[in-house]
């Protein structure tokens, strides 16, 4: 196994995202691994904001968040030992898919995702500007 990122596999999500399964793992200290499991979507903000959204508010989003938002979560084991790592992995991406896959591939997923990124960014702007002074 590579101490480099290592595209492990894309799903096709019933909301037509594509999920990317990605392994991270590296080595730590002798036969020990850092074992990291990453899913990631890009979400490309015009075709997946609802579409009752006005346009200012899809120029803003765009002009705050660019013309994608990235989804990104990682799953982390620490001082795994090398013989374990496939198996390590292989389970924190099963429990991840399990627990997620329903809701990263439900219809909704991408115009809320990105409002609340928005949303986000709205928030640490104000607070910024608060405390920029």
């Amino acid at each position: 196994m590579s101490a480099q990122e290592q595209l492990k596999s894309c799903l096709t999500l019933p909301n037509g995202l594509t999920l990317e399964l990605w392994d991270c793992s590296r080595p730590v200290a002798g036969d020990r691994w850092q074992v990291v499991f990453e899913a990631r979507i890009n979400i490309p903000v015009s075709e997946n904001l609802p579409k009752s959204s006005d346009p200012p508010l899809i120029d803003q989003i765009k002009t705050a968040l660019g013309p994608e938002v990235h989804f990104c979560q990682q799953k982390v084991r620490n001082f795994i030992a090398a013989d374990q790592v496939q198996e390590v992995f292989e389970g924190l991406q099963a429990r991840f898919l399990e627990s997620t896959q329903a809701y990263l591939g439900h219809r909704d997923f991408p115009g809320k995702f990105i409002l609340k990124k928005f949303s986000d960014y709205q928030a640490q702007q104000r607070y910024e500007s608060n405390y920029s002074g």
